[in-house]
């Protein structure tokens, strides 16, 4: 692509790239990534790949989550001597779950211009395909590694009329979709597995589907998004509760069915419980 006739200003450029097919990047992306002074980036080795794909020579500096104030400094510092910076991450926009506010924060600061160059997003890409209701998302990104602490993130999330957006590592999706279940219910749930890429997968169901997929199959492989719905409406009827605790019981003890059950009911968790132990009695 013949870039002659376009000049970057000093300033700080927030470049999308592709979530996997490289094929995916912007037009205008590739002219600020071949006519940029500097591309900081996450690592230089994901980023050399993508510049190699289009042909593009530029100078790299590896920008990341242990990135110092004296490096944001030295970045800065070069954008007030005229150069031009483009921040990328290793795929997708920057900043969305990645390093980088911190130094847009800062540029800000010192009146440095921030420009966006936007482009793909996993977060929108697996929303448009999950099957699920787009009117209103809440994106929480990746949960807390052990169990009770992801609990504790969703406990917030039982009643909020939107659809969940979470990343997840492949090797804790099966322990991951436990504690959703336990939480929120068995709600619709799209598991959206390495967007774009060769091995796209999309696999709508309900939480407990899932549970059982991966139970019997293992966690699958790559990158991994969970789009899960907003509540259903909520169960005031007992041959409801009924039907969802029966559901519950075949993946879960008492104990968790009748807590993620009781969090769609208007019914309490004693009285829940109760009617589990009856259930489980009666098989």
């Amino acid at each position: 692509m013949a870039v002659s006739d376009f000049r970057t200003i000093p300033a700080l450029y927030i470049v999308a790239t592709p979530i996997g097919n490289p094929d995916d990047i912007t037009l205008r992306a590739l002219k600020i990534l071949q006519s940029t002074d500097i591309i900081a980036c996450e690592d230089t080795r994901v980023t050399g790949k993508l510049l190699a794909h289009y042909g593009i020579k530029a100078s790299m500096f590896c920008y990341n989550d242990f990135s110092t104030d004296k490096q944001r400094t030295l970045l800065l510092d070069k954008i007030m001597q005229g150069s031009s910076i483009a921040l990328v991450s290793d795929a997708g926009t920057p900043l969305i779950s990645d390093p980088g506010y911190q130094l847009v924060q800062a540029a800000q600061s010192h009146t440095i211009p921030v420009i966006t160059i936007p482009g793909p997003s996993s977060v929108i890409a697996a929303l448009t395909v999950a099957g699920l209701p787009t009117n209103r998302f809440l994106f929480e990104g990746f949960l807390p590694v052990r169990s009770a602490a992801r609990i504790a993130i969703l406990q917030p999330y039982k009643q909020l009329e939107s659809t969940l957006v979470f990343f997840e590592a492949a090797r804790r999706l099966q322990e991951t979709l436990v504690d959703m279940l336990a939480v929120l219910g068995d709600r619709d749930a799209t598991i959206v597995r390495e967007l774009t890429k060769h091995y796209e997968e999309i696999c709508p169901g309900k939480l407990s589907d899932h549970i059982t997929y991966y139970t019997k199959n293992g966690n699958p492989k790559g990158e991994i998004i969970i789009v899960i719905a907003p509540p259903a409406t909520i169960i005031a009827d007992e041959n409801q509760l009924t039907e969802q605790l029966s559901e519950a019981l075949k993946h879960m003890s008492i104990k968790e069915a009748a807590t993620a059950v009781a969090a769609s009911t208007h019914f309490s968790r004693k009285h829940v419980y109760t009617r589990a132990l009856e259930l489980m009695k009666d098989r």
